[in-house]
C-alpha cells in the first residue's frame, strides 16, 4: 500500500483536527434535517407496513424484515418518528465512517467535499419520507464505508487483508440481508459492493473470473439467508412483484401490435392496454380504469397452473415481438432517466407537496419554514439538468472510467479501485431498470446521485494526485 493510502501514528494525530471537523461539520448538517423535516412521513408502501406492525402480522408484505424493524421501533415510539431517525442514523454513520476513513488516508478535500454535498437538496429532501429507496441508500452507504475500511486494513495504517475482510463481517452481513430485503433488485447494486469485500488486485482473466465468482456465491448466500429468514423463520407470504412487470411488458407490446399479449388470461386485454398504457410506468394497472387487470394478474401469480400460463404468455409477447418489447423498454428508459419521453413528466419530489395532507395520515404533518425552503429549492432542482438521471448516469460511467485508467496505468490501489466499485455498483442497479423498472420516480435515483457524491471528489483527487502517490504491486 503506498505512503498516500496508508497512516502512521504520527499522521493520524496530525488528522485529529481535520476529523474533528468533518465530523462536527457532519453533525450540524444532519441535525439541520433532522430538525427541518422532523417527524417524517410515511409514503403509501411503508404505511401499509406500518400497519401490518399494528396488527401484529406480517401478512403478504415484501419487506418482512423491515415490518419486523418497524415493529422494534415502535417499542421506542408510535409514528414515523423512530424509522426517520433510523434512516438518517444510519446515513450518517455510513458519511462518517466513510469520510473519516478518507482523512486518515490522505484525502481531507475529497472527504469534506462529501460531507459539504449531503446538502444537495434532492437527496436531503428526500429523507423527509419513510420509504425503502431512502433506506436502501442509506444501508449502501454505510456498506460502502465498511467496505472501504476492509480495503485499506483494520485500521488506516494497514493490516492483511483476509483479516481485514474477517473483521467487517458480523456488520456487513445484516446490512446485506436487511437491504436484499427492502429492495429485491438491490441485488444489482449488492452484487457489484461485495467487491469491496472481494477485491481483485490483479488484472486477468483468471482472477476476474475467480472473483465475480466468489461474489455470485456470496450473493446468493445473501438472498438464500433473507428468503430463509422471511419465509421459513417469520413464515411470510410470499408477494408476486414480478406481476407488475408482466403486466408493464405485456401491455407495451401489445399497444404496439394490437394483440392480446396475455393469451386470454386478462379479459379485453388489447383495448385496455391501448386505453390505458404510457411508458412513463404501469400504476395506470394499479388503480383507475384498468386496475382490474392489475389484479388479476396478481391473483394469477398466486395459483401455480396460472402463475406458469402468465409467465409463459410473457415470455412467448417478448420473444414473438422483440423489435416492439425493445422499442417499449426503451421508450421507459428514456422517461425514467428523462432523455425523451413522449408523454413528458415532472419529477416532483413528494407528490403533492410538503404540506399536501395524505389520506393515511391520522396526525397532519406540519412542515416547517426550512422545511419548505427545502422543498422548494429540491423542486427547482428536479427541474433542471440536475434532475435528469440521464446525467447521473453519466456521471456515473465518467467517474468509474476515470478510476479504471488509474488502475490499469498504476496498477491495484484501494482509493481508485473503491471509486470503480461504487461507480460501478451505480451504474449497474440505474441500468437495471432498462430491463426490469415499472415505473419513472426521482427516489429510483437515489442511491446513483449519493453515490455520484462519493466518487466524484475522489474522482477529481485521483485527476489531480501525481503518479508517485500510487505503486504497481505488479511491478
Amino acid at each position: 500500500m503506498s505512503g498516500a493510502e496508508s497512516a502512521p501514528p504520527v499522521a493520524r494525530a496530525a488528522s485529529l483536527p481535520l476529523r474533528l471537523a468533518n465530523l462536527s461539520l457532519l453533525l450540524c448538517i444532519y441535525g439541520m434535517l433532522a430538525a427541518s423535516l422532523y417527524p417524517g412521513r410515511f409514503d403509501g408502501d411503508t404505511k401499509g407496513f406500518y400497519e401490518v406492525v399494528c396488527a401484529l402480522s406480517i401478512h403478504n408484505w415484501h419487506m418482512p424484515l423491515a415490518v419486523v424493524l418497524l415493529r422494534l421501533l415502535t417499542f421506542v415510539a408510535s409514528g414515523p418518528a423512530p424509522m426517520f431517525f433510523f434512516q438518517l442514523g444510519v446515513w450518517f454513520a455510513g458519511q462518517a465512517l466513510l469520510t473519516d476513513r478518507l482523512i486518515l488516508l490522505g484525502w481531507p478535500l475529497a472527504a469534506l467535499g462529501m460531507s459539504a454535498l449531503i446538502l444537495f437538496p434532492l437527496t436531503a429532501f428526500e429523507t423527509v419520507e419513510i420509504q425503502k429507496d431512502v433506506t436502501l441508500t442509506a444501508l449502501a452507504t454505510l456498506i460502502a464505508a465498511l467496505g472501504l475500511r476492509s480495503l485499506t486494513g483494520a485500521s488506516a495504517g494497514g493490516t492483511n487483508t483476509r483479516a481485514a475482510w474477517r473483521k467487517p463481517v458480523p456488520w456487513i452481513l445484516p446490512l446485506f440481508v436487511l437491504a436484499i430485503d427492502i429492495r429485491k433488485n438491490g441485488f444489482c447494486l449488492l452484487f457489484g459492493l461485495l467487491f469491496l469485500f472481494l477485491p481483485i488486485r490483479r488484472l486477468g482473466w483468471r482472477p476476474a473470473i475467480i472473483g465475480t465468482g466468489l461474489a455470485l456465491v456470496a450473493l446468493i448466500g445473501i438472498g438464500i439467508t433473507a428468503d430463509f429468514i422471511d419465509y421459513s423463520l417469520l413464515k411470510a407470504q410470499r408477494p408476486h412483484e414480478i406481476s407488475s412487470l408482466v403486466v408493464f411488458d405485456l401491455a407495451g407490446i401489445s399497444a404496439r401490435t394490437g394483440t392480446d399479449t396475455s393469451l386470454g388470461l386478462l379479459p379485453d386485454f388489447a383495448a385496455s392496454a391501448s386505453r390505458c398504457y404510457t411508458p412513463v410506468w404501469w400504476d395506470t394497472f394499479l388503480s383507475g380504469d384498468c386496475s382490474n387487470l392489475g389484479h388479476m394478474a396478481d391473483l394469477l401469480m398466486r395459483v401455480p397452473s396460472s402463475s406458469h400460463a402468465f409467465l409463459h404468455a410473457w415470455e412467448a409477447a417478448i420473444i414473438g415481438h422483440p423489435i416492439a418489447y425493445l422499442a417499449h423498454r426503451l421508450t421507459y428508459f428514456s422517461c425514467f432517466a428523462r432523455i425523451a419521453c413522449p408523454t413528458w413528466i415532472t419529477h416532483p419530489v413528494m407528490s403533492g407537496g410538503i404540506a399536501w395532507p395524505r389520506p393515511w395520515e391520522t396526525t397532519p404533518y406540519k412542515p416547517t419554514s426550512a422545511g419548505l425552503i427545502l422543498e422548494r429549492w429540491s423542486n427547482g432542482t428536479a427541474a433542471s439538468p440536475l434532475g435528469y438521471g440521464w446525467l447521473w448516469l453519466l456521471a456515473s460511467f465518467a467517474t468509474s472510467a476515470v478510476a479504471a485508467r488509474q488502475l490499469w496505468i498504476q496498477g491495484f490501489s484501494p482509493i481508485p479501485y473503491f471509486v470503480m466499485v461504487v461507480s460501478g455498483s451505480a451504474c449497474f442497479y440505474t441500468a437495471m431498470f432498462a430491463v426490469g423498472g415499472v415505473a419513472s420516480a426521482l427516489r429510483y435515483l437515489h442511491v446513483t446521485m449519493v453515490f455520484c457524491m462519493i466518487t466524484l471528489p475522489l474522482s477529481a483527487g485521483i485527476l489531480l494526485r501525481p503518479a508517485t502517490h500510487h505503486t504497481n504491486p505488479n511491478a
